[in-house]
C-alpha cells in the first residue's frame, strides 16, 4: 500500500543576491525549477530526500494566467 502523501511546509533561507541570481540561472539552464536544483544538491550530498520534492511543481505565475 502507497505511503500518505505528506505534509508540506516551508523552507526559508537567506541568501546573498549573487546566490539566488546563480541558482536562478542554473534552474533556467537545465530548464527545472530553483527547488529541483537544491533538493537535487541536497540529494547528492546524502540527505534523504522525498521523491515527492524531486519533481517538477511548476505553478503558473499569476501574470501569465489566462
Amino acid at each position: 500500500m502507497p505511503q500518505p502523501r505528506q505534509k508540506t511546509v516551508n523552507l526559508n533561507v537567506k541568501v546573498t543576491e549573487t546566490t539566488i541570481r546563480a541558482l536562478s540561472r542554473t534552474a533556467a539552464l537545465r530548464d527545472i525549477t530553483q527547488k529541483e536544483v537544491l533538493m537535487r544538491a541536497l540529494l547528492k550530498a546524502g540527505i534523504e530526500i522525498d521523491p515527492h520534492d524531486l519533481g517538477e511543481k511548476r505553478t503558473v505565475p499569476w501574470h501569465e494566467r489566462p
